[in-house]
């Protein structure tokens, strides 16, 4: 009796003794300028067909900068010299970026990853006649 008393102490003495992980505020945590580093698209054809992988590496200077109005300013340079600029609305709830382009567009992306140095998100559009997967990892 002694010795199931003295293990259900033990026990409950390391569960509460955890230190439990802070929770990422996700809506803080994202701000700030990032550099655009590459994006991975995966495209698989239903209900037979190749998977087709492709890769971008962006070029030096492309960054996207999240600021706390809700608004995502973005600037893609290219390997011929071109650019573009561009911005999107944003609201994150838990852990899910939603975005709106000034035509109205939505696009919904997971964050699964934020710290001081990397930010990365995914999303997964399945269609009628295929699936399509994105990574999109950035760096400050």
């Amino acid at each position: 009796m002694k010795t199931n008393l003295f293990i259900a102490a033990v026990i409950s003495i390391t569960i509460f003794a955890c230190k439990k992980t802070d929770s990422i505020n996700y809506s803080t945590a994202i701000i700030g300028k990032w550099r655009f580093v590459n994006s991975v698209h995966w495209n698989t054809p239903n209900p037979t067909g190749a998977t087709k992988k492709d890769t971008i590496n962006y070029v030096t200077g492309s960054y996207a900068d999240i600021r706390t109005n809700g608004y995502i300013y973005e600037y893609v340079k290219t390997l011929t010299g071109s650019s573009h600029y561009d911005s999107v609305s944003y609201f994150v709830s838990e852990d899910n970026l939603y975005t709106t382009n000034s035509a109205g567009f939505k696009d919904t992306f997971a964050i699964l990853l934020v710290n001081s140095n990397n930010l990365s998100f995914y999303q997964k559009k399945i269609k009628t006649i295929s699936k399509d997967e994105y990574w999109l990892n950035l760096e400050k």
